[in-house]
């Protein structure tokens, strides 16, 4: 019998990541790319970060703080859930220098996709949510005070992309729409503007939005529901990335807010049934098809029993009352 026992105490330690496996991890990246990096291993994160303990716990407090709301929306029980095996990894230089070494390393060590490296070294801050699930960022391109809000931001994408199962596309406007909701439910403001600039804010207003508390943009988005200014969301299902400005990623967390807000548990099981529906497999195709609409109306129908229309319907009447808290 105490056999037994010490063969199941064995095989459950073996099941669990221990601590060690991350700080070798930690000391393969710190060898590669001959960096100074802080060391620090969170609830449901593990940081390799060029900025000193002072300046990467503002950013640890976000994610987690990030991921647990996250939680709460979808029932994820645990990171596992999420993640897979390994916490998820987060790498932050601290100059555009070390966040290019970071990115190389990453890119050699776990071969994510044909041109990911082409496609992370040009921008400032990149999540990855195949293989080894990981996120990366660095100082340099405004503050360091920004990148905690940085950092919730990636989280949301980090969870749409991997919640349910694994898949390397999903509609750009629930993607950032996310990412925002995200990081304005952890600080109630949001300074990451990555809708604006090249995702399609062409002339540069979205930088009056950098810095700004939610009541604000909910005011904002609200005039627009007023004015009758915003698209509808069947016009928004088919934007790309870089046809996202101010206006559709404003709208498009504001209707993942009423979403939630309305039923949790619907939501869930909308972007559960979108993924079930959706017709890409394998290498990403960013490319608008109907069939993707046709999986995100069925979702909508699935787990709201609403057309997209009447989404629109009832969330413009929602907004223009000033988007109260739905009790």
């Amino acid at each position: 019998m105490l056999k037994i026992r010490v063969i199941a105490i064995v095989a459950l330690t073996l099941v669990v990541t221990p601590a060690q496996d991350y700080k070798a991890e930690f000391e393969e990246i710190r060898a590669s790319t001959k960096l100074r990096l802080w060391f620090h291993e969170s609830e449901n994160f593990v940081w390799a970060s060029g900025l000193n303990a002072a300046q990467t716990r503002p950013c640890v407090r976000a994610a987690e703080k990030a991921f647990s709301i996250w939680k709460d929306i979808s029932g994820t029980e645990s990171w596992r859930e999420m993640w897979g095996r390994k916490k998820c990894l987060v790498l932050i230089g601290k100059s555009k220098g070390e966040y290019r070494k970071l990115i190389r390393w990453y890119g050699r060590k776990h071969d994510p996709y044909p041109g990911f490296q082409q496609a992370a070294i040009p921008n400032n801050y990149f999540p990855n949510q195949n293989k080894r699930v990981a996120f990366f960022m660095h100082s340099r391109p405004l503050d360091v005070k920004t990148l905690p809000y940085v950092a919730a931001h990636e989280v949301g994408h980090l969870c749409v992309w991997r919640f349910s199962w694994n898949q390397y596309f999903v509609p750009p406007w629930l993607e950032e729409g996310m990412g925002l909701y995200l990081e304005a439910k952890t600080f109630n403001r949001t300074r990451c503007f990555c809708f604006g600039g090249a995702y399609g804010d062409a002339s540069g207003s979205a930088e009056k939005l950098f810095d700004i508390a939610w009541g604000k943009w909910k005011e904002t988005v609200r005039k627009m529901v007023r004015k009758r200014s915003d698209k509808q969301m069947k016009t928004i299902l088919r934007l790309r990335h870089n046809q996202i400005g101010a206006a559709e990623a404003g709208k498009s967390w504001s209707v993942i807010d009423f979403m939630v807000q309305r039923d949790k548990k619907k939501f869930t099981r909308f972007m559960r049934q979108m993924k079930a529906y959706w017709p890409q497999k394998g290498a990403p195709r960013p490319d608008f098809r109907p069939e993707k609409q046709k999986a995100q109306e069925r979702a909508l129908k699935d787990g709201f029993d609403w057309t997209f229309d009447e989404l629109d319907t009832e969330w413009r009447a929602w907004a223009k009352k000033g988007m109260k808290k739905i009790e």
